[in-house]
């Protein structure tokens, strides 16, 4: 007998894929898929694990409120939380828009820009979604669990997700009349691939700051790119002081590398032009300002 191929046809109703990959860019609620603790949504990373009953958030018997999340707040934020893979599970929830879904693998694996879905892959995907365990998504003044993974079919290949907090982001950031739109799908969705997760989360706040000033050029101090980014604020303030430097040099340089390789940046903005210095922990005063002349046709 020959091999049964797992396929998608066999893989039951499963969601379709987006053509792109949103971050959002509401003033309000830009920060909601990063752990930077400012505007009306945002992520918490607890450092530890928590119950859920319900959708409520209990951290040892009690419910956990905005008031007391510093009582089990974590001092380091690894780089182990995923961040992009969690942009990209919002890409596909923000097409859908359903409670739970159901992703064929192998789908997945090639919209992130991975044509082979090896047991490795999927096995990492799963283990980084694990770890959203000890984050809980803050909106409105609610404490929300962000994802979980219900299922794990082997033999469909199929992993089905729910997720309370994004689900409320996506029908409050619907609700709202705004004249700019919510989301920028300028990021490629294989940036999830890099492995300095640093430089990306560098890549997202600028591409947000750029595409907030809209016709405008953009401006940012580093030392506000450092302190938006929670990855880097944590490393740098474990590092040595002889590291520090390097570790400035390797966020940066990435990030206005991955800014050409990894959006399309280029092809929105007509003549856009970017820094390429990289400051140091004693020029951090630096202004950084994105120009372009409008965007293209």
């Amino acid at each position: 007998m020959g091999k049964d191929y797992r396929t998608v046809k066999k893989a039951g109703n499963v969601v379709q894929m987006p053509e792109k990959y949103a971050i959002i860019t509401h003033p309000d609620y830009k920060n909601a898929l990063g752990l930077y603790p400012d505007g009306k949504a945002y992520l918490y990373f607890l450092g530890t694990d928590f119950d859920v009953i319900d959708n409520n958030v209990f951290f040892r018997g009690r419910p956990l409120t905005v008031s007391n999340l510093k009582d089990v707040s974590a001092l380091n934020i690894p780089e182990s939380i995923d961040l992009p893979l969690l942009r990209v599970f919002y890409s596909i929830f923000l097409n859908c828009q359903l409670k739970r879904i159901v992703i064929y693998l192998p789908e997945l694996c090639r919209f992130m820009g991975k044509n082979n879905a090896s047991v490795n892959e999927i096995n990492g995907i799963i283990e980084a979604l694990s770890r959203f365990n000890q984050v809980v998504g803050i909106i409105d003044g609610k404490v929300l669990p962000v994802i979980f993974v219900e299922d794990y079919c082997k033999e469909k290949n199929t992993i089905t997700v729910s997720s309370p907090y994004m689900l409320q982001l996506i029908v409050t950031l619907m609700a709202l009349k705004t004249k700019k739109p919510s989301h920028s799908f300028l990021i490629k969705p294989d940036i999830r691939n890099e492995r300095n997760k640093r430089a990306i989360e560098m890549v997202h706040i600028l591409i947000v700051l750029i595409e907030e000033a809209g016709n405008h050029s953009a401006h940012i101090r580093a030392s506000n790119l450092v302190n938006r980014n929670p990855l880097l604020k944590c490393a740098l303030d474990r590092a040595a002081p002889a590291d520090k430097n390097k570790l400035l040099r390797r966020t940066f340089s990435k990030a206005w590398e991955l800014i050409k390789t990894r959006t399309d940046i280029l092809q929105k903005y007509k003549d856009f032009n970017m820094p390429d210095s990289i400051p140091t922990m004693s020029k951090l005063n630096v202004v950084y300002e994105f120009t372009h002349k409008g965007k293209s046709k």
